[in-house]
C-alpha cells in the first residue's frame, strides 16, 4: 500500500513592479518610483524657509510670536525633534519629518533641519520695567464737580480692565481755576489788532515741494492739511510805484494766488528788517533827511543792539517829475 504525499504549494509571491528609473523591485504605486527615485526628482520641503529668525527676551525668556505677543516656549515638543547645539552658539536646530502628496496620489514622507538664529531684544513689558519713565501716552484727566465719586468710578474702571498694568505715573493734578473778575481784571495781550495790520498784493506764489522741506529732530507732526510757500508781496499803497517786492513764506500756499490781498503786521517786518541783515540785502532802504533825530553827547550806541548803519542806506528818494510830485 503506499501513501501519496501531497506537495506543499508554493507561498503566494506578492505582485511586485519594476522602478521605472532605477530598476528595483517595489511595492506598485501610482509613481511607479521608489522612495529615492522620487525623493530626487519631487522636494516637498521647497517652500518651507530653512533657515529663520528667533527673538528672546533675557529679561522674562520669552520668545516673540509675531507680530506682538511674546509667549514661553519650551525646547521640545511633539513634532519636531531638537538636535543639540552649543548653548552660547544661540542657535536652535529643529528636525522636522513631512508628509507630502505627490504625482498621483503618491505619498512621500521627509526629514530636513530648520537653523534658527536667536537674537537678544527686550519685551515691552521688560522695557517698561527698566525705564520708569517710558510711556506712550500722557493722559490728564479732569472733573469740575466737587464730588470726587466721579474719580472713584474711573479708579474702579481703570482695575476692572487692568488698565493700571500698562500704566505709570498715575498722581493727581490740581487744576486752578481763572474767576470771570480776574480775567478781566487782568486781560491777556494781543500780540497786534486789525488796525496794525497793511494790505499787501500778491505777486506771485511759489510752493515747496516735501522733499525741499527742512526737517529737525523733535519738530513733531507735520500738518497736510496746509501747504508751504513762499510768497512775494508789495503794499497796496505802492502798487505800481514801488517795483520792490516783499519775500515771506506762507501755511496758506494752497489757498492765495497772485492778485489777492492779504493783511499782515508793517511793524513787525521793520523789526525783521532791523535785525536780519541777509533780509534786507533786496530791500532798498533811504535816508530821510527830514526826520532827525536828536542824539545826547552822552549817550552811547550798544555795538551788539541790531541797527542798520548809513552806508547800507541810500540817499533820500526824490521824485522830480511835477505830474507825480502833484
Amino acid at each position: 500500500m503506499e501513501y501519496m504525499v501531497e506537495e506543499e504549494k508554493p507561498q503566494q509571491l506578492k505582485n511586485k513592479i519594476l522602478c521605472c528609473e532605477c530598476g528595483t523591485a517595489i511595492d506598485p504605486n501610482p509613481a511607479n518610483m521608489c522612495a529615492a527615485c522620487l525623493r530626487s526628482h519631487v522636494d516637498i520641503t521647497q517652500d518651507i524657509p530653512k533657515q529663520a529668525t528667533l527673538y528672546f527676551c533675557r529679561g522674562c525668556e520669552r520668545y516673540l510670536q509675531p507680530p506682538g505677543e511674546w509667549i514661553h516656549c519650551t525646547l521640545e515638543s511633539r513634532n519636531a525633534a531638537f538636535v543639540w547645539t552649543e548653548p552660547h552658539s544661540k542657535r536652535i536646530k529643529v528636525k522636522l519629518t513631512v508628509h507630502g502628496e505627490v504625482m498621483g496620489g503618491a505619498i512621500l514622507e521627509q526629514v530636513f533641519i530648520v537653523d534658527y538664529t536667536v537674537n537678544h531684544q527686550m519685551c515691552d513689558t521688560c522695557h517698561r520695567s527698566e525705564a520708569q519713565d517710558y510711556w506712550r501716552a500722557s493722559v490728564q484727566v479732569r472733573q469740575k464737580s466737587e464730588n470726587k465719586k466721579t474719580f472713584y468710578y474711573l479708579e474702579q474702571l481703570i482695575l476692572k480692565h487692568k488698565a493700571h498694568e500698562n500704566t505709570l505715573g498715575i498722581k493727581p493734578a490740581h487744576v486752578a481755576e481763572l474767576s470771570s473778575t480776574n480775567f478781566w481784571r487782568y486781560p491777556f495781550n494781543s500780540i497786534c489788532n486789525p488796525k496794525q495790520l497793511v494790505e499787501y498784493i500778491v505777486m506771485d506764489i511759489e510752493c515747496i515741494m516735501y522733499k525741499d522741506k527742512k526737517s529737525f529732530p523733535g519738530q513733531g507732526s507735520i500738518s497736510t492739511r496746509h501747504v508751504t510757500a513762499d510768497i512775494w508781496l508789495v503794499k497796496a499803497s505802492e502798487l505800481g510805484v514801488n517795483d520792490n517786492t516783499i519775500h515771506t513764506r506762507t501755511h496758506l500756499g494752497h489757498l492765495l494766488k497772485p492778485g489777492d490781498l492779504v493783511l499782515g503786521d508793517y511793524n513787525e517786518f521793520l523789526d525783521d528788517l532791523e535785525e536780519d541783515p541777509t533780509l534786507r540785502q533786496n530791500v532798498n532802504i533811504f535816508k530821510d533827511m527830514s526826520k532827525q533825530m536828536p542824539v545826547d553827547a552822552y549817550d552811547t550806541i550798544d555795538p551788539d543792539a541790531p541797527h542798520i548803519t548809513l552806508d547800507e542806506m541810500l540817499d533820500d528818494l526824490v521824485i522830480d517829475d511835477v505830474e507825480m510830485a502833484e
